[in-house]
């Protein structure tokens, strides 16, 4: 078995921990070496064994160390993947295997596909993304370091640009460019332009 340590403790940290966990019920390929973060917090009331093991900041990758990337920002993410590769960091993609996943959907680097999620026909998904229980239809695609939280649709060939944060149950039917954030439940129909927040049925532009 492989080492792995998982790069954030937050909420999205266990979900890549039990991500792992059903990945060895398949196939043990991974020993969890524990998890790096900046400030404390304690997993242990979880019900997990392994530790916090140290600071992002201050970690040196040894050999034979392999990455998982669980950080919810998408700004945040950026900097801690350029700050760990200059270190020698490897990342690894994850993909569930409760996910159903197109043979012909491309998959980025450092990538985290969670349970349930369905990927569609010639979906391409970038680098360093996190895919949480979401629908990505035909020929959708979205771009590096974005994230979606649970129960997402993105409907077939739509794009959605890199760094963008897409909040649970909403559902995307026009384009959405770099930077932006789309708030929960929210129905986008027009185009979101790069850096806007926009919330609601239909999305629509807020101020935050």
């Amino acid at each position: 078995m492989k080492d792995i340590i998982i790069v954030g403790a937050g909420h999205l940290g266990l979900d890549v921990y039990d991500l792992i966990k059903s990945i060895n019920k398949v196939e043990p390929l991974w020993h969890i070496k524990g998890f790096l973060n900046d400030f404390p917090i304690d997993v242990e009331k979880y019900q997990i064994e392994e530790k916090v093991i140290g600071t992002i900041k201050d970690w040196m990758p040894s050999t034979g160390e392999h990455f998982a990337l669980a950080i919810g920002s998408p700004i945040e993410k950026e900097k801690i993947v350029t700050l760990l590769q200059s270190k020698g960091a490897k990342f690894e993609t994850l993909i569930s295997p409760y996910a159903l996943v197109s043979k012909t959907a491309q998959i980025g680097e450092g990538s985290i596909i969670l349970p349930t999620s369905k990927i569609g026909r010639c979906a391409r998904i970038g680098r360093f993304v996190c895919i949480g229980d979401t629908t990505m239809s035909h020929q959708s695609s979205i771009g590096d370091y974005s994230n979606t939280a649970s129960y997402v649709n993105i409907y077939q060939d739509i794009k959605v640009g890199k760094r963008v944060q897409i909040w649970s149950h909403a559902v995307i039917l026009n384009n959405v460019e770099d930077d932006a954030i789309i708030g929960a439940g929210s129905i986008v129909i027009n185009k979101v332009k790069k850096g806007n927040k926009v919330f609601g049925n239909p999305a629509k532009k807020i101020d935050l």
